[in-house]
């Protein structure tokens, strides 16, 4: 959007990579520390209590309903669960944390970014007399912007159902003990992993460089290559196309070809 700003450093551009990194590790440290698993009786009638007697192994379950207590180890309805053992009121500040800085942070921050630099390239015009290599430009822009916004757009998408998923539960907890509340968490669980496989399926379909590069690396694993002749051919044949004409201008397809020569070059 500037050209005329300095660009960011490659050291500058690490550090904030470490600082992502970093941040994302610290985001995830409570679950790492204070992650437990215990067993937890199957709903039968009216909720279930489970206190831990602290003299033995297993755990005591004491149904209002039957007025009765008996051991988990005497139950075949029991299932294994994960949660945090924290206090309740951490425990709903950690959910909202996560939903603000896993999903709203990052979508406010691309929308940000992506946002202005559509808005300039579709709708800015340049000063002067606008040259085919410039057009060439903005048109390759507008196809990464396309790009990174379907990827932002996946991933909207697919994080939604699961970060709504927690906060319903804040808001119901009996919704937890519901029959439909496991198949909907592994549903919306499935949906948020598999953005991760949307990704690259975007960055082949839409990026040519991406797609000439990802076939330029299946092709070492091919056994058949083409001739040394054949290459050095096609290469000739790009350089003599890229040269000016006798009144020492550039033709317009003379200019399309020196581009596709420094695509190839730079592939192979």
């Amino acid at each position: 959007m500037f050209p005329l700003r300095p660009r960011i450093r490659p050291r500058t551009a690490i550090f904030y990579i470490f600082l992502i990194w970093l941040a994302a590790f610290v985001v995830g440290l409570p679950s790492l520390i204070f992650a437990n698993v215990e067993a937890t009786p199957v709903l039968l009638r009216g909720r279930s209590t489970v206190k831990r007697n602290e003299t033995q192994a297993d755990q005591i379950v004491t149904y209002p309903n039957a007025d009765t207590t008996v051991n988990t180890t005497q139950l075949e309805d029991t299932t294994r669960q994960c949660f945090l053992a924290l206090n309740p009121k951490y425990d709903e500040l950690y959910d909202y944390a996560l939903f603000t800085l896993l999903y709203v942070l990052p979508l406010m921050v691309l929308a940000a970014t992506y946002v202005p630099i559509s808005l300039r390239l579709w709708f800015h015009r340049g000063i002067g007399e606008i040259t085919r290599a410039q057009v060439e430009s903005v048109r390759s822009k507008r196809r990464a912007v396309k790009m990174m916004c379907a990827v932002m757009c996946i991933f909207a998408i697919c994080w939604f159902p699961y970060q709504v998923f927690f906060i319903i539960l804040r808001v119901k907890p009996e919704f937890k003990r519901s029959p439909p509340a496991f198949a909907i968490f592994i549903a919306c669980y499935w949906l948020a992993m598999s953005n991760a496989i949307y990704n690259p399926i975007i960055y082949f379909t839409m990026n040519r460089r991406f797609r000439n590069g990802l076939v330029n690396v299946l092709s070492c694993f091919s056994c058949s290559k083409p001739a040394p002749s054949q290459v050095e051919l096609n290469i000739m044949k790009d350089v003599q196309l890229s040269y000016p004409d006798p009144q020492g201008h550039l033709e317009s397809t003379n200019t399309v070809e020196h581009y596709q020569f420094s695509v190839v070059t730079s592939v192979a």
